[in-house]
């Protein structure tokens, strides 16, 4: 790491420290073209279902409590088993695995 940089920031003021926090947190976060795709999908269907009228908008704040108020209900009612929970965290695992394996690692040389 360089120290001069480092200090340099350092003296900066603590708006412009902010800013510059942010923008080399950014630069960490680069998501997988693959999952962009994925979401860029799923934007694009719920887009459509929007548009063909088979998806409900929420069209006001009291459609929205209300949902929330549904939601809160049935939390406290089990609507699932433990095997599920494992099956599906299984699932997910595999999949995970799968997509991790199929990446070409990217791996950075330290400076």
């Amino acid at each position: 790491m360089d120290k001069k940089l480092f200090e340099k920031a350092l003296k900066m003021p603590v708006n412009e420290r902010v800013v510059f926090a942010e923008l080399i947190l950014a630069s960490l976060d680069q998501e997988n073209d693959e999952v962009r795709l994925a979401w860029l999908d799923e934007v694009n269907s719920r887009i459509k279902a929007a548009k063909e009228g088979s998806a409900k908008l929420i069209e006001d704040s009291e459609d929205l409590v209300d949902l929330r108020k549904a939601k809160a209900e049935t939390m406290n009612k089990p609507s699932f088993s433990y095997n599920e929970i494992d099956d599906k965290i299984n699932q997910t695992t595999k999949k995970v695995k799968a997509m991790t394996e199929k990446r070409p690692s990217k791996r950075r040389s330290a400076d």
